[in-house]
């Protein structure tokens, strides 16, 4: 990409913001106030849950945003609440299998690291 190509970060839509927040671990006061400012903003909420969806950022998403519930319609919030726990229900079950592999392997005296799936989420967000 030319220098010239790049998308200054006062384009990008308010929707599109939003999602590069929730991408983000944490916030500072400032960004903590705009990210407040637009969850309260009139936004277009089914383009944000499709971006979301595309992206991979439900689950942050509805972390970030759950707070702001009073912001969001009722339905946007039923969903992404419903696919959040959905999403939670999954990774338990990944990690129970997991869990399991790891332990036949010791077993059979064979060292494995995982360093994806609950072992990233913990490091990166501090959250399976």
């Amino acid at each position: 990409m030319n220098k010239g190509d790049e998308t200054p970060l006062a384009a990008i839509k308010d929707e599109e913001r939003l999602l590069l927040y929730c991408a983000q671990i944490e916030f500072t006061p400032k960004e903590l106030d705009h990210f407040t400012e637009l969850a309260f903003s009139k936004l277009n909420w089914n383009e944000i849950l499709l971006a979301a969806s595309r992206h991979a950022l439900l689950p942050l998403l509805y972390n970030k945003i759950k707070i702001y519930q009073k912001a969001l319609p009722t339905s946007t919030y039923s969903t992404l609440k419903d696919i959040s726990l959905k999403n939670c229900a999954h990774c338990l079950l990944l990690t129970s299998s997991l869990i399991y592999i790891l332990n036949r392997f010791q077993q059979e005296d064979i060292m494995a690291v995982p360093f994806k799936g609950p072992v990233l989420a913990l490091s990166l967000y501090n959250n399976t």
